[in-house]
Order: structure tokens, then sequence, then C-alpha cells
């Protein structure tokens, strides 16, 4: 699992640079069309409650291991249009919407995975350790995702990283571990959301995590969104050298996860 997790973890960040670039410098977005394309990807979280509910009742292994093919299968969809010379933004939003919500899928399946995997007091080195490799990678993906985007035209690179969240399947395939029996759920859509809802915010431990995320990720988008026209567009950046400033941007998560 942690080796399935490390890979999958860098083939995210590999796409977070080479995804917008391949809209920015390939397709001439516009700051409308950036934003869009990050909202997009983003709007699957939404669902997270949901899906906890649901992931709870699958097998989990089967689930990771399907998401991580699905991943990689869709990311080859933009280099093959790109070789047709069919590349349109509007594939781009489909596969944001998409791959955000495999994502989803993925990291809360692994989440529900590890405690069966680990026995309560390793739980925190466990968890530790994934969250090494997430900081780890980045740090590492960033700069990698630059490095290729010197000699290769971005949506090549999205090969890379599709051939990545292959292999990462294909690790996750042999993780083993017993599926506990479900909890009981409440009957309907909306019953088990205003479940969730409740758990969330009868806890004030929780609801401070939710507005801290919330407030993070906000800002978080919104500046990424501006940095990927400004930067490569108005000064001149280079991939490999906007890739070292995002590597650079993640130190400090490498040094929280220590």
């Amino acid at each position: 699992l942690w080796a399935g997790q490390s890979i999958t973890f860098f083939g995210s960040q590999v796409a977070f640079l080479a995804f917008p670039l391949v809209a920015s410098l390939s397709l001439g977005a516009t700051p409308l069309q950036l934003g869009l394309l990050a909202a997009l990807g983003a709007l699957p979280g939404l669902l997270g409650l949901v899906a906890g509910g649901r992931i709870e009742r699958l097998p989990r292994r089967r689930l990771l291991v399907g998401a991580s093919l699905a991943r990689g299968l869709l990311l080859l969809a933009i280099p093959a249009a790109a070789v047709a010379g069919a590349l349109r933004i509007e594939l781009l939003y489909l596969v944001a919407l998409l791959g955000g919500a495999l994502a989803l899928l993925a990291d809360v399946g692994a989440q529900a995975l590890l405690p069966e995997l680990v026995a309560p007091d390793e739980l925190v080195a466990a968890n530790s350790r994934l969250e090494l490799s997430r900081a780890g990678a980045e740090l590492a993906g960033p700069a990698v995702a630059g490095a290729l985007l010197q000699f290769l035209a971005a949506p090549l690179v999205l090969v890379v990283d599709a051939l990545g969240y292959l292999v990462s399947a294909a690790l996750l395939a042999g993780v083993e571990a017993p599926q506990a029996p479900p909890p009981p759920a409440p009957e309907g859509f909306w019953r088990e959301l205003s479940a969730g809802l409740a758990t969330v915010w009868g806890s004030p431990a929780l609801r401070w995590l939710l507005g801290c995320a919330v407030t993070v990720s906000l800002f978080n988008a919104s500046l990424e969104a501006a940095l990927f026209i400004y930067v490569p567009r108005e000064l001149g950046v280079p991939p490999g050298l906007l890739g070292l400033i995002f590597a650079l941007g993640s130190l400090g998560a490498l040094l929280g996860a220590a």
C-alpha cells in the first residue's frame, strides 16, 4: 500500500504541473478557462461525505486498483488527442472532472484500508510514512515534471504519469487484508449525507479542521490558477524553473510529515 500510494502521490504532482501547462501553453487557455479547469477537478470533493459511506461497503483493494487503472487510462486520452490534432479544452475539463472523482475514491479508500493493515498503536507511524511520501512527492514531482517539460511537450509528459498509475495499480493488487463487515447505513442518499454532516458539525475539532481545509483549498486554488497564467506567459519562466519553484514551496510539508 505504501509503495502504490507513493507512486500515486508522485503521479498526482506531475499532473499538477503538466495539466495546467497543457491548457496554458498548448491551448492558450484564458484565466477563466484555467479557473474552470481547477474548479472541475475539485468539484467531486463535494461528494466526499457520501463517498465515504459508499466506500465502506466496497472491497477497498479492488477499488484502489480500479481507480489507479482508470486514472492512468484517462490521462492517456490527452496525449492521444494531441497526437491526433484533436486536443481541446473541453477534453481537459472532462479529464479533470473524472480524475478528481477517481482521486477522491482512491484517497478515501486508502484511508479506510490502512486501519485494516496495521494495529491501532501503529496508525500514527503508518500515517506519518504515507504523509512523508506525499510530501516527498510534492517536493520531487513538480521538479521532475518541470525537467521533463523542458524536453517533451506537456501532453507527452502525461504519458509518463499515466504509466506510473498503471505501476501503482499492479502494486496495490498485491495488498491482502480482511475487510471488516460494514456498519448499518441510513437508508437513502439524503439520510447518509445528513448523517455525515451531523458527525462533522457535532465535533468542534472537526468543524475547525473543515474550516481550515476549505480556506486553504480556496486560496491555494486561486493562487495556482493565477500563477499558471502569469509566471510562464508574462515572466517567461521556463517549465523547469516553474517546477523548482513549486518544489521549494513543499519543503514545509516534508518537515511537517517528518
